[in-house]
């Protein structure tokens, strides 16, 4: 049978921009051919035929590692699930999901009923194997870093930022947050008690009591003096060398190593949800080969 589920990965490099297919546009996901769904790790887009049948350009493909079917089902439940991720079972990766993709299906998409099946999978396996897994959440790990704090500066208020306020509101701590579009959010903060401001007017001023800063949006920190920070932590994609210089700085990987210790419990609770992956895709394979032509097709 031709295989009718591909998966195109990317990881995210320093070094490199990236690949771009002509489906990286603001309608990628009303798109019948792909669904785009990018995390700050990866690029993944998700297809129900042979890509490369639609690009002109085969180049762009050999930066890409490409999945099918079974193999491509379980990569995305391992994606989702939050075991690819440096936080063994993360739930910020099944959020941006469910954002990005299954909240942006149409009812006709070919796609539909992989992406239920999906979610569906993911729900079961996080139940059965993935909870109390409190730890691996930057937002728990941010809130944990904040103990003790009054001010907090944040540069960024995307998605990633989103996923972090609720965690933070928790604290007795006031919330400066600072992005180039401030009128894009202000919905979205209009019943917090956090201050949005353009990123222009972003300037360390000296606090009467410990002060972090978080940075979370793409932008470069050559030239601020950080000094009247007490700690800064990088939440960016791409770590840049030299680009912080602050004595209580904290990048992504150290925060990653400070769960790592003592995590054998997260790497068994990992284990066993791969075994269920497997299961699942198996189910899946053989569904899609016995009914050919979509779920549906036994009752038409």
């Amino acid at each position: 049978m031709e295989s009718r589920l591909f998966v195109y990965h990317y990881i995210k490099s320093s070094a490199l921009p990236g690949p771009k297919l002509p489906f990286d546009d603001a309608d990628t996901n009303t798109n019948p051919h792909v669904m785009l769904f990018e995390t700050c790790l990866r690029k993944i887009w998700i297809s129900y035929e042979d890509l490369e049948s639609l690009v002109v350009d085969k180049t762009v493909f050999e930066t890409l590692e490409v999945l099918k079917e079974d193999e491509a089902y379980g990569f995305l439940l391992e994606v989702i699930c939050g075991l690819k991720s440096p936080l063994i079972g993360e739930t910020e990766v099944f959020g941006q999901f469910k954002t990005q993709v299954l909240k942006n299906l149409g009812a006709k998409n070919p796609l539909l009923k992989v992406i239920f099946s999906l979610v569906a999978d993911t729900k079961n396996i996080r139940s059965q194997h993935l909870k109390n897994l409190g730890s691996s959440s930057y937002g728990s790990l941010a809130r944990k870093h904040l103990v003790g704090f009054k001010y907090l500066d944040i540069l960024g208020a995307g998605q990633f930022v989103q996923s972090l306020k609720p965690w933070i509101e928790k604290l007795d701590i006031h919330t400066n947050v600072y992005t180039r579009s401030p009128e894009n959010y202000a919905n979205l903060f209009a019943s917090s008690s956090w201050v949005l401001q353009p990123i222009k007017a972003f300037a360390p001023k000296q606090p009467s009591h410990k002060k972090a800063l978080f940075v979370c949006a793409p932008m470069d920190m050559t030239g601020f003096d950080l000094s009247l920070y007490d700690l800064v932590i990088d939440f960016r994609d791409v770590e840049l060398v030299g680009d912080i210089n602050h004595p209580n700085l904290k990048v992504l990987t150290e925060v990653f190593q400070e769960i790592a210790k003592d995590n054998l419990l997260a790497e068994q609770k990992k284990h066993d949800a791969l075994i269920s992956i497997e299961q699942a895709s198996q189910l899946y394979i053989t569904a899609m080969n016995h009914r050919p032509f979509g779920w549906d097709d036994l009752s038409a």
